[in-house]
């Protein structure tokens, strides 16, 4: 049996990720990159709006860090 790595290594990394999310808006295609932002984005309230179309929260998805790909696991926000 191969080991590939520690478990230790394997949390830290996904806590990374998720703090380095990417949102993108369905209606206009603008990113939301909560690393770069004050508010998580499932911090944000539920009547907060995409700041270029006025598209609905509910209409972000989240995004895979490095490939830009969508995440099917959490497009529902």
């Amino acid at each position: 049996m191969i080991k590939t790595g520690s478990p230790h290594r394997s949390r830290h990394r996904l806590r990374t990720d998720r703090r380095n999310a990417y949102y993108k808006c369905l209606a206009c295609g603008y990113i939301y990159h909560q690393a770069g932002e004050p508010v998580r984005f499932r911090d944000l309230p539920a009547d907060w709006t995409c700041p270029v179309c006025g598209g609905a929260k509910k209409g972000f998805i989240r995004l895979h860090r490095y490939t830009g790909e969508q995440n099917t696991e959490h497009t529902v926000l």
